[in-house]
């Protein structure tokens, strides 16, 4: 009969701790952290800081490497029945049941504070950087900006961004903004005055970017989006002559990335013409889907525009939705 012997992982020397550890998957190095503090000071052996850490307030989950989810829900009688143990985040402990071999709920009364609590949590015990924050107008400002404080602290880039809480202050974007440089995708939610953008060092440089309430957006400010694949506007204030200045920008190269644009503005009317611009047929002015930043895009062309380096592209007038929208074929 074979006998089986433990192994005494935490005596074992660092290199083949690594070894041993790597083989761990996110369940099982979170759980192993949970055995004491020397084993959470383990975990760093095994690389971690190239782990992917998503916050999501919207839909209440900490995530990592699109592997494992943490996710909060508010603690209520019919809950408990579910509870099969507690785990321990910043010293407070909470109560946990699996959901899955990829989730683990975690029942707190206070949904989005737990939620910063978690993301703390995992963030120092892995030691990697935030890939991700999203948020949206339900979000409390106080958790927000504790988290963003943190991020911060730690570093200067972040790959997705959503500025949204409940009633952020313009010197709080401005100060995010100023301190993180946002790669892939920004999405701006708050009423800003009209002098956001000016005077700072601000640099609007991801990818994709989507800004609700625009009407801060001037034409020179657009311009300095220039290197956007992906730019929306809701809710601006750009006229006429500001989109037929924009597409001329663009047919002399302004803007070399730009795949999609879309600018909703009250300013906009019947009246509008782009000069150059050839009218399509609208029975055969559905463009090919395109995958543009990760979501698929197509517009009805009513004209073609034609830019000085032969690049041709779509633009949908909507009249009564006052909006333009612009792919580049």
């Amino acid at each position: 009969m074979a006998i089986i012997i433990p192994v005494k992982l935490l005596h074992m020397p660092s290199i083949p701790l690594n070894k041993v550890l790597r083989h761990f998957s996110v369940l099982e190095l979170f759980e192993f952290s949970q055995c004491s503090q020397k084993a959470a000071a383990a975990i760093k052996l095994t690389n971690t800081k190239n782990f992917k850490l998503e916050l999501n307030f919207n839909l209440s989950y900490v995530r990592i490497n699109d592997d494992f989810k943490f996710e909060v829900k508010k603690l209520r009688a019919d809950e408990v029945e579910n509870v099969t143990g507690f785990r321990t985040f910043e010293k407070n402990q909470n109560m946990i049941y699996m959901d899955s071999r990829n989730k683990m709920t975690c029942l707190w009364e206070d949904r989005f504070a737990r939620l910063r609590t978690i993301f703390s949590h995992l963030s120092k015990l892995f030691g990697c950087p935030t890939y991700s924050v999203r948020s949206d107008a339900s979000v409390p400002t106080h958790a927000f900006l504790l988290v963003m404080h943190e991020i911060i602290s730690r570093q200067s880039e972040i790959n997705v961004l959503e500025i949204a809480c409940k009633s952020l202050q313009e010197n709080n974007v401005k100060w995010i903004l100023e301190k993180l440089t946002v790669t892939d995708e920004l999405m701006l939610g708050e009423k800003l005055s009209e002098d956001f953008g000016k005077n700072n060092s601000i640099q609007f440089v991801a990818k994709s970017l989507f800004i609700f309430n625009a009407k801060w957006v001037t034409p020179q400010k657009l311009l300095s989006m220039r290197n956007c694949v992906a730019i929306e506007l809701d809710g601006s204030l750009l006229t006429d002559q500001d989109i037929i200045n924009f597409f001329e920008n663009w047919k002399s190269g302004q803007y070399p990335n730009l795949e999609f644009l879309s600018i909703k503005s009250e300013k906009l009317t019947r009246d509008l013409v782009l000069p150059g611009a050839l009218r399509i047929e609208r029975d055969f002015g559905w463009s090919q889907p395109k995958i543009i930043c990760g979501k698929q895009r197509y517009i009805h062309c009513d004209f073609q525009i034609l830019a000085h380096n032969g690049t041709i592209g779509s633009v949908q007038l909507d009249e009564l939705a006052r909006d333009v929208q612009f792919m580049v074929s």
